[in-house]
């Protein structure tokens, strides 16, 4: 039996939600990633930690579906799946929140919240009532006192 298949020792194992297994990533001339296995379980944190270069961001990357000419396998919840793009990644449940943050400035609270996942009312239309609610709920734990309609280049630090 497999680390990755089910009991260990301390009795039975949470659900594996997310399964890498061999990927393989190489830039050119440089190999980044061989046959690496990667498996997060429900309710589980992990940090991964190396030194620069060990390929940390690289198979992150890859989970999140922006790198995807890569070899070796993806699986969420048991299923294979391909993660050829973010949209991809986010609808199977994974998204990367990256080390560095980065906002439009002329852009509101909440288009920088939803920004590649706004709340549409129609087909090419922001419902932007809707997505000023949901920012709201987002918000509401940070006890965040600005408004959200304005641009970000108007907060105050």
């Amino acid at each position: 039996m497999s680390p990755l298949d089910g009991a260990g020792a301390n009795g039975p194992e949470r659900e594996v939600i997310l399964e890498m297994s061999r990927i393989t990533k190489r830039f050119g001339s440089t190999q980044v990633l061989t046959e690496v296995d990667f498996a997060l379980r429900k309710g589980e944190i992990h940090a991964l930690m190396g030194e620069n270069g060990a390929g940390k961001s690289t198979l992150m990357k890859i989970a999140a579906g922006l790198i995807d000419d890569f070899r070796g396998e993806i699986a969420v919840d048991g299923h294979p799946i391909q993660l050829n793009s973010p949209r991809a990644a986010t609808g199977a449940g994974i998204a990367m929140i990256h080390q560095e943050l980065s906002l439009v400035p002329e852009l509101a609270v909440d288009e920088n919240i939803f920004l590649g996942q706004e709340k549409r009312g129609g087909l090419f239309l922001v419902d932007r009532r809707r997505q000023i609610e949901a920012t709201r709920a987002v918000l509401a734990p940070l006890d965040f006192q600005a408004r959200i309609d304005q641009p970000v280049s108007r907060l105050k630090s």
